[in-house]
């Protein structure tokens, strides 16, 4: 029976009393994972398993995913559950491991997922968040073999390839004074044209309409 640590990203309800969980997991990768039961009164899983926080696993495999039969809360994300900012930039992280990763170990994912949500929590400033994300993002698309700052038909300005070739390579705590929030909008606007061209994918956390929410001037079309 497979233990791991696990992220949760998202639940689904399935028949009365089951609760079926996405999970991003340290040793796994993503997996789909059937909580029996737990939508009873007492069951021994209930406040285990909240969207975004961290739980020690053990999962069974079973004929479609896996089954949990043990989880135990190690991190509760109170902070970011609190917060509109923190929030909207948990739910952005999370559609791409969703939309991305494989069920398959991949220990820098983890770690980025790990620094990701550690950072998110603990961030003090309404304006960390879309930040944190920004740089997420970035170190993520690097993690998956696109370098952003080497791409002239994705970065169209020096300016972005500066912060770009700056963060690829940067953890978050040396460079979280660096970033200006008026080259906030454009740098998301270069993320989304390299997600589009190289997983043909598209995000609601890219569009004009959430990043107006931030209340980030949305790009201008070119």
């Amino acid at each position: 029976m497979p233990r791991t640590r696990g992220f949760v990203l998202a639940r689904q309800e399935r028949n009365e009393a089951d609760l079926v969980f996405t999970i991003f997991t340290e040793h796994l990768g993503l997996v789909h994972a059937t909580a029996q039961g737990v939508r009873k009164p007492g069951a021994k899983l209930k406040g285990h398993l909240e969207p975004y926080s961290l739980a020690d696993l053990v999962l069974v495999e079973a004929r479609h995913g896996y089954r949990l039969t043990v989880a135990s809360l190690i991190s509760w994300p109170a902070s970011i559950i609190g917060s509109e900012e923190k929030l909207k930039a948990a739910e952005a992280f999370v559609s791409v491991i969703r939309n991305t990763a494989f069920e398959a170990e991949d220990s820098g994912l983890w770690d980025l997922s790990f620094s990701f949500f550690t950072l998110l929590k603990d961030a003090q400033d309404s304006d960390e968040p879309p930040r944190i994300l920004l740089w997420a993002l970035v170190r993520f698309l690097n993690h998956s073999g696109y370098r952003l700052s080497a791409d002239e038909e994705i970065v169209k300005t020096r300016e972005l390839r500066d912060l770009f070739l700056h963060w690829e390579e940067r953890e978050w705590n040396d460079i979280r004074k660096d970033s200006k929030t008026q080259i906030i909008a454009s740098a998301f606007a270069a993320i989304a044209r390299s997600f589009e061209m190289h997983f043909s994918l598209r995000f609601l956390f890219l569009t004009n309409n959430f990043l107006r929410r931030w209340a980030i001037k949305p790009p201008s079309a070119a």
